[in-house]
Order: structure tokens, then C-alpha cells, then sequence
């Protein structure tokens, strides 16, 4: 039987305690850290290592006397979208996600560019850079890697762990979008990307800061948000994919069926 490592308990309730859950902890571990490693009071400083690492946090006061949670940098985060009753604890997600787009970033081999500001400008480089049907999300994602801007899919964090739909952290070098809606509909991921390429375009985020959409849904739709930022991010999107602004649409007969509206959806979209 082993015994427990009273410093690696601690280490584990700080972390806990601010708001990093002990599955996600464990997801983070490598799988040579076992129950047998975990008792171990020399795999300490190692272990809490690691976490640091994967966190985005400074290790030194992890390994303190009284464990206590310091981001490795001080970033400005601007939580946009929130539904009201409904806000979500994002500090562990948000973490890893920082975490990753650095590492992306400092990989990345094209030189970044900047979007331009205006939605029909970029629609025109996005279709005759990658020349398509339509714009969707294969040619928008080739567009952000021409511009230097890696997408990156957050799609599993562990059970407990709240995610943003979208995310944008300006790194040193480079922005990097983060895409971590649980939706497996491509027009659902097309259009996030499209919210975070406009935030970019339109001067919301700059260098050092991090801007988090928490969700981006039918309830937190466009143009009914307060925040200025969120209305003309989204206003931006809707002309980026629909050609023209305030794209809105209808149908005649109010008792059409779903296979209708979904043929009718699809040939509108391949002719417009």
C-alpha cells in the first residue's frame, strides 16, 4: 500500500482550488506518473513541473510551502458573450488554450500578415486565393495560414472542464484563433472562425492580449449583444461569407418542412 505525498495533495487542491479540476490534472500527467510515482516526495517538484508547464504557470510557488497558482505571464483578457445565468468558469480551459497557441505560434513557419478592415476585400483574396463555390471553412483556414495565423481545434479538455466556443490569443510573434465549439456542423465552426478573423481584421485584440468568446449561439446572437465589439465582429462575418451586408433570409410559405427548407437553403447557396 502506498502512502499518500502530502505535497502533491496540496499541489493538487491549489490547483483545484483555482479552478483547474483533478481530471484535467490527470489528463495533463504523463502516463508514467503512476500511483507509485505520486507517493514518491521526490517526483514533487518534477510533477509539479509539468503542470506548471501545461498550465501556462510559474512552478516555483506550486512547489511552496502553501501551494499557490501564478500565471507564468500577465495577460489583459477580454470575456465577450457571456449569457447571463449561464457563465462559465474558463480559467482552466483558457490556459491550455494560451498554452498552445505559444507553442503553435513559435512553430509556425509563415510570416504573419495582417487582415485588412473591410469584409468584401477580404471575401475577394479569400475566392481568388483559393478559388471555390463558396467561401467556407477549407478556404478561410488557408487564408489565416497564408496570413501566419494558425486555427487550432480545441475539441476535448476533460470531463468538467468548461470551454469558450472561440478564442483569439495575440502572442508575441503572432494571433492565433482557438475553435473549441462542441459542434460537429461545419457551418457552426465556419462561422466562429469567421466572428474571430473579424476581431482581428477590425483592431478588437492587439499583441499581448487574449479575447474569449464564450459562446456564440442562437441565444448570444448577433446584433442583440451590448458590446460594440461583438455586433461589428458579427456584422463583419455575415458579409465575409454572404457577399453583402445585413444577409438576412425568408421564406414564403411559413409551412415549409425541414427537407424543403433544407433543399432550398442549398440551392440558394450554390447559386449566390
Amino acid at each position: 500500500m502506498t502512502t499518500p505525498n502530502r505535497q502533491i495533495d496540496m499541489i493538487f487542491g491549489s490547483l483545484e482550488s483555482a479552478g483547474f479540476p483533478r481530471s484535467l490534472q490527470n489528463m495533463l500527467l504523463p502516463e508514467w506518473v503512476t500511483t507509485e510515482v505520486l507517493s514518491d516526495t521526490a517526483a514533487s517538484s518534477e510533477i509539479a513541473t509539468i503542470l506548471a508547464k501545461r498550465l501556462g504557470l510559474r512552478a516555483a510557488p506550486l512547489f511552496a510551502a502553501s501551494p499557490r497558482v501564478e500565471s507564468l505571464r500577465r495577460r489583459d483578457i477580454k470575456y465577450k458573450r457571456s449569457i447571463p445565468n449561464k457563465s462559465k468558469n474558463l480559467k482552466a480551459a483558457s490556459s491550455i488554450a494560451v498554452s498552445v497557441a505559444e507553442s503553435v505560434a513559435s512553430a509556425c513557419p509563415v510570416e504573419f500578415r495582417l487582415f485588412g478592415d473591410r469584409a468584401d476585400v477580404l471575401r475577394q483574396e479569400v475566392l481568388s486565393s483559393f478559388p471555390g463555390n463558396w467561401l467556407g471553412l477549407r478556404n478561410l483556414l488557408m487564408t489565416c495560414w497564408s496570413h501566419g495565423v494558425p486555427v487550432v481545434y480545441l475539441a476535448e479538455l476533460g470531463k468538467d472542464v468548461a470551454k469558450m466556443d472561440g478564442m483569439v490569443v495575440y502572442t508575441h510573434s503572432r494571433p492565433v484563433i482557438i475553435l473549441s465549439k462542441a459542434s460537429y456542423l461545419w457551418a457552426w465552426q465556419l462561422f466562429i472562425l469567421a466572428h474571430e478573423v473579424a476581431h482581428l481584421a477590425l483592431g478588437h485584440v492587439t499583441p499581448g492580449e487574449i479575447l474569449v468568446d464564450e459562446e456564440l449561439s442562437e441565444d448570444s446572437y448577433a446584433l442583440k449583444d451590448n458590446d460594440s465589439d461583438e455586433r461589428q465582429a458579427d456584422m463583419f462575418a455575415i458579409e465575409l461569407l454572404n457577399g453583402r451586408k445585413n444577409a438576412t433570409y425568408t421564406v414564403l410559405d411559413n409551412r415549409v418542412n425541414f427537407r424543403e427548407l433544407a433543399e432550398s437553403a442549398f440551392q440558394f447557396g450554390k447559386a449566390h
